[in-house]
């Protein structure tokens, strides 16, 4: 079972920003609150007050040490590859590997206008861009020469943290959007799919339509995660919070009465309602962006971890089950084995490893609650008949063979009774008169 991830956005100050000590407060508390992750929108010409993205990831790496940080999304066709590259590595130095970047064309013409460049090459851009950053994070003396960038013997350390949750082996680059091209550009290239403002089918429509494009490009068994951003507005009652959020829902011209089918507001189970909708269609990564005025953006987003993340670590969504190899059994993570052998069934305690052969089980008496019971088709028992040793530390061993020992001196007495042997009986004592 998957867990359900809730993180915060960052910007989009259309009601108006909030101070500097109000941001750092905020950062500081987060993870006390339960947030997963923040999001820092990048524009470079808006209509309401945008802080720089890596300015504003600086400051929140430098409050936090556990939530993941990054841009959604990012305008890395504005940029030159290379100088992103640099920025973002150095941002993941000083997070410990915490960063993960979304990209994206964005939906402000005039970024482009302003910078002088051709709407027409704004996807290939991307797509390049993309491929630059992966080359001189993962390698050294890097020469690349393509349509918009060349270079040689380029060389940027440190790299970032080496990720093994994808297959890139860097810092995870997700794409947004919704047009087909970003659901192909996400299907060719992406490490995820990070959406904004959809429906739960809309959302379903494009995985779909995703992973059928991997798998034309042979991507078919890529791991391709999935996030939604969506804004969030809390109130006391849904028509209060539908009230104060229609002001900026107009002001973002996304198609008025329409577009808050793709928002979430009301109280705290209101929202947990909607975001279980999303659950049941497979996504289980969301990122709510507060619309509040500066005085109460920080408790928004103190509610949002508090009520709503806390509550839907509850909801996990299912993941698809691999069979376990043969004669193997599935039990819960690390080192400790805590067990009790019977014929047919064995006792798993809670900290006892995965993947354990039925003859890697050892006797120890009860010592926990809380027990997973599995049932096995054989006696977990080793080349001997009793439960191997084979690598387990020294003082586990004693105490698993002196187990044994009882285990077999029981076993003989009960042998002798159904031999129609008598069992020895002490003196009986008569008391004196």
């Amino acid at each position: 079972m998957k867990q359900i991830k809730i993180g915060v956005g960052f910007g989009l100050w259309r009601l108006g920003m909030p101070t500097p000590e109000t941001i750092v407060h905020v950062a500081e508390k987060a993870e006390d609150w339960g947030l997963d992750s923040f999001w820092l929108s990048d524009h470079l010409l808006s209509p309401s007050p945008e802080l720089d993205v890596v300015a504003t990831l600086a400051v929140l790496a430098s409050r936090t040490s556990r939530i993941k940080l990054g841009p959604s999304v990012l305008l890395l066709n504005l940029r030159h590859p290379l100088t992103v590259a640099k920025s973002f590595a150095t941002l993941d130095y000083y997070s410990h590997g915490r960063m993960v970047m979304a990209v994206g064309t964005g939906a402000n013409l005039a970024d482009y206008a302003a910078t002088g460049i051709a709407l027409e090459t704004r996807g290939r851009r991307l797509d390049e861009g993309v491929e630059v950053l992966r080359k001189v994070w993962t390698q050294s003396n890097v020469s690349h020469h393509g349509r918009f960038f060349n270079f040689d013997n380029v060389t940027l350390k440190p790299h970032p943290a080496r990720r093994t949750n994808n297959d890139s082996g860097t810092i995870d680059i997700w794409v947004g959007g919704k047009s087909e091209s970003a659901l192909r550009r996400t299907a060719r290239m992406a490490d995820g799919y990070f959406a904004s403002f959809l429906t739960p089918d809309e959302f379903s429509r494009n995985m779909t339509a995703i992973r059928g494009y991997a798998a034309e490009y042979g991507r078919a068994n890529a791991r391709i995660e999935s996030g939604l951003i969506l804004l969030c507005r809390l109130g006391p009652s849904r028509d209060r919070a539908r009230a104060e959020l229609e002001p900026v829902v107009r002001s973002l011209d996304r198609g008025g009465e329409e577009f808050f089918s793709r928002t979430v507001f009301g109280t705290a189970a209101d929202i947990i309602q909607r975001v279980d909708e999303y659950v049941a269609r497979g996504l289980d990564k969301f990122v709510l962006w507060p619309v509040a005025e500066p005085e109460a953006w920080a408790g928004q987003v103190e509610t949002i971890g508090r009520e709503i993340a806390a509550t839907t670590r509850g909801l996990r969504r299912p993941r698809p089950r691999r069979a376990p190899a043969p004669g193997r059994v599935r039990a819960p993570a690390p080192p400790n084995i805590s067990c009790i052998m019977k014929p047919e069934r064995v006792s798993l305690g809670l900290d006892a490893p995965q993947d354990l052969r039925p003859h890697e089980l050892l006797d120890r008496p009860r010592a926990r609650a809380n027990r997973r019971v599995v049932d096995l088709s054989h006696r977990a028992r080793g080349a001997d008949g009793h439960a191997a040793l084979r690598g387990v530390p020294e003082q586990s061993r004693d105490r698993a063979q002196h187990s044994r020992r009882a285990t077999q001196e029981t076993g003989r007495a009960r042998n002798s009774r159904a031999h129609g042997r008598p069992r020895r009986r002490a003196p009986r004592r008569i008391p004196a008169d």
